[in-house]
């Protein structure tokens, strides 16, 4: 950027005339902008920032203030000193009397402000001197030379000392108040005089001291801030606590039933709880097995209990938390369901994820296991009263995904709304079914089931189609499908071809990306083929069986029998399950693995008042 330069010339003006009370705290400034070449800057913007030092031009600051401006065409500036922003002090404060006074100009091109020099106030900026009240003994100086008009300026001053003496004048007329003032008390001091006979009265019998006790019972309840059995009628906001450093307790039948805390914590039900972190602590009895228990008894859409953390709080405690520390196998937390309602989404506990800003997505209920040992120890587990009836233990819902309603027992369900979306997802090295790997496929009598492809090892295929050119035909390999397998000496390549024309026999010479398919005999055919080829999958190339240590050691056949082929029609199928679950046999299972009843379970948690 090219750099300005500014050559500033200045004036103060001051208007002729007789210095007058009321003399303008400003002074005319003027300054020319120009630039290196000394060019003067026509209709430039600029900011202007004065400061005025005292004593020297590098004193004390002790007025700055900023203006903005406009040059003429000619590159002149005007501004009035002490009308901009001030930055620090009081033009009006300067006191132009004592010591040489230096103004300093900067100018700020856009880049910051340079200084453009400092010079030193001649002797008009002293005119501003005469507004001072010190002014006033300059009018003897009227006579002294033709300015005459001056010399009335200093009878002015005087003038204004004389006010003060009018107001010293109205302080005889309160002497004459002070006299006024005895009068009154002599009047009250008059009926004074029978206060002698009232006693006399009270002497005439006992029945005269019990008179005043009545009164001394009416002040109990009119003394700020006091309460009584019988309601209070409160003008302002109450008080019902201590002002000092002690707790409140609340007794009934003479026993302390709850304690508010000098720390505002309040305890009910025992004075010394276990856990002492909350602001409200409430321990349970033997009379009184709940210690906090909240109804929803309206039909309005409320809560029996509601816990929420407001939002910007970044505590990582749950708004509400439930722990269970005993001995028994009981919940943290424990939601029953015992009302009427027919719909299929009643719900016992409820886990909601609301927040509008989260960027990683959130958990509507989470489950998480801390236990130090075990072998079962479970997150989140879902369970139904399957002795007598069909359920779902846990079901995950996608995109517009449905419940399933017939009448069949599922462990876990994941349902979406079409085919496009995952409905489960697993990641890990195994993942594991006791039993059948089944397609449900849609088909003019009802979806049926279509079974996987077992292997002991682990493998995958792809399948394509060629053509014999003069008896041979090379094959590459999918680039997509080499980078899920291992093809090498250890693990080959496994190619399986199918003639589809007339040819002599074919064979194959495979490498670790492609195969030829050739004839035999140096044929020359032009036929066509089918191909399937498979290799094993890469990191479980080396997979052989393994064992499922879910089922202990020895022999675990027993643990398996004879499944019953479902039948192809729909209302054959529902009363092949029905009859299944009626005569339903458990097999039986090793000591790793434990029997479970989630009616048992949810039982166990369960006082015996809200077991009937």
């Amino acid at each position: 950027m090219k750099k300005q330069l500014l050559n500033l010339a200045f004036g103060l003006l001051l208007g002729a005339g007789s210095l007058m009370a009321q003399i303008p705290q400003s002074m005319k400034y003027q300054g020319i902008a120009r630039n290196n070449s000394g060019t003067a800057l026509a209709n430039q913007a600029l900011t202007v920032r004065i400061s005025i030092h005292d004593v020297t031009q590098n004193g004390t600051i002790v007025f700055q203030e900023t203006h903005s401006v406009t040059t003429s065409p000619y590159g002149l500036y005007n501004l009035n000193l002490g009308t901009g922003s001030v930055n620090s002090g009081t033009f009006s404060a300067i006191n132009w009397g004592v010591g040489n006074k230096y103004i300093e100009q900067e100018v700020n091109f856009g880049s910051g402000f340079v200084s453009m020099g400092t010079s030193q106030f001649l002797s008009v900026p002293y005119a501003l001197y005469s507004a001072n009240g010190p002014a006033g003994p300059a009018g003897p100086q009227g006579p002294a030379g033709a300015p005459g008009a001056t010399g009335p300026a200093g009878p002015q001053g005087v003038q204004g000392v004389a006010g003060p003496t009018g107001a010293t004048g109205a302080t005889g007329a309160t002497g004459a108040t002070g006299a006024t003032g005895p009068a009154g008390p002599q009047g009250p001091a008059g009926p004074q005089g029978p206060a002698g006979p009232a006693g006399a009265t009270g002497a005439t019998g006992p029945a005269g001291p019990q008179g005043p006790a009545g009164p001394q019972g009416v002040p109990g309840p009119s003394v700020t801030n006091g309460w009584v059995t019988t309601g209070n009628a409160l003008a302002a906001t109450g008080i019902l606590g201590s002002t000092t450093n002690f707790n409140v307790d609340f007794y009934t039948n003479n026993t302390v039933r709850g304690r508010m805390t000098t720390g505002g914590q309040l305890l009910y039900g025992s004075m010394a709880p276990t856990f002492t972190n909350g602001l409200i602590d409430a321990v349970n009895n033997a009379t009184y097995p709940h210690a906090i228990l909240g109804h929803a008894s309206t039909n309005l859409n409320g809560a029996g209990v509601l816990g929420v953390t407001t939002s910007g709080i970044s505590s990582m405690f749950a708004a509400v938390h439930g722990e269970y520390a005993g001995s028994a196998g009981s919940a943290g937390v424990n939601g029953v369901y015992n009302g009427t309602s027919t719909s299929s989404l009643a719900i016992g506990t409820k886990g909601n994820y609301n927040s509008s800003s989260g960027t990683v997505g959130g958990f509507g209920v989470q489950g998480f296991n801390n236990a130090v040992g075990g072998s079962a120890r479970m997150g989140v587990m879902g369970g139904y009263d399957f002795n007598n009836s069909w359920g779902i233990g846990v079901i995950g819902i996608g995109l517009n995904g449905s419940i399933p309603t017939a009448s069949l027992d599922y462990g876990v369900v994941g349902w979406v709304a079409n085919n496009t979306n995952y409905s489960g997802y697993f990641n890990g090295n195994h993942v594991i079914a006791n039993g059948t790997k089944s397609g449900s496929i849609p088909t003019t009598k009802g979806n049926q089931l279509l079974y996987c492809m077992e292997s002991p090892e682990v493998w995958f295929e792809d399948f394509g189609s060629g053509q014999l050119s003069n008896g041979q035909a090379v094959i590459n390999l999918d680039a997509l499908f080499l980078e899920t397998v291992v093809i090498d000496d250890k693990h080959p390549l496994r190619v399986f071809v199918q003639m589809e024309g007339e040819s002599q026999d074919v064979y194959v010479i495979k490498n670790s990306t492609s195969f030829t398919v050739k004839e035999r005999n140096n044929g020359n055919s032009n036929a066509p083929f089918s191909y399937r080829v498979i290799a094993k999958r890469v990191h479980f190339q080396d997979h052989r069986f393994g064992n499922d240590p879910v089922w202990g050691p020895g022999d675990t056949r027993q643990y398996s029998s004879y499944a019953k082929p479902t039948p192809i029609d729909y209302n054959e199928a529902v009363q092949f399950w029905q009859e299944n679950r009626k005569n339903a046999k458990q097999d039986p299972l090793p000591e790793t693995i434990k029997r479970f009843n989630p009616k048992d379970q949810f039982n166990a948690s369960l006082s015996e008042a809200e077991r009937k």
